[in-house]
């Protein structure tokens, strides 16, 4: 389950990036309206007990231009609310991450098919 809300809390961060990646920074964080469908959806996946909480943070140029903490980082043996600066560990998501992320560009540049055994690319 740790796993599960480690992931859905980088997903989160990949989409804001996404979502902003096209566009310049905003000059206040209340302008960029595309924020707060970020904010429902973490808000969303607490009310769903899916995450206790969550920090979201969106740089532009090396600048914060949202950061914004919801729900709690401690639910045992008692709340505490989550604070922008909370540090998360991700342990070893990012091997997760990194591996699915180069494995799907290799699919789309056609080098290797999503749905062939792993044993076609490497022999036992």
């Amino acid at each position: 389950m740790l796993a599960f809300r480690t992931a859905i809390a980088v997903l989160t961060a990949l989409v804001a990036g996404s979502l902003l990646s096209a566009q310049s920074a905003p000059r206040k964080a209340s302008e960029n309206s595309k924020l707060s469908v970020l904010d429902n959806i973490i808000e969303k996946a607490i009310a769903d007990h899916q995450i206790p909480g969550a920090v979201l943070l969106v740089s532009h140029d090396g600048e914060a231009v949202y950061r914004k903490s919801f729900g709690n980082r401690s639910l045992e043996p008692h709340h505490e609310p989550m604070t922008p600066d909370t540090i998360f560990d991700i342990a070893s998501l990012t091997k997760v991450v990194a591996t699915t992320t180069a494995v799907m560009q290799l699919v789309q540049k056609g080098e290797v098919r999503d749905n062939d055994p792993v044993a076609k690319y490497i022999p036992e």
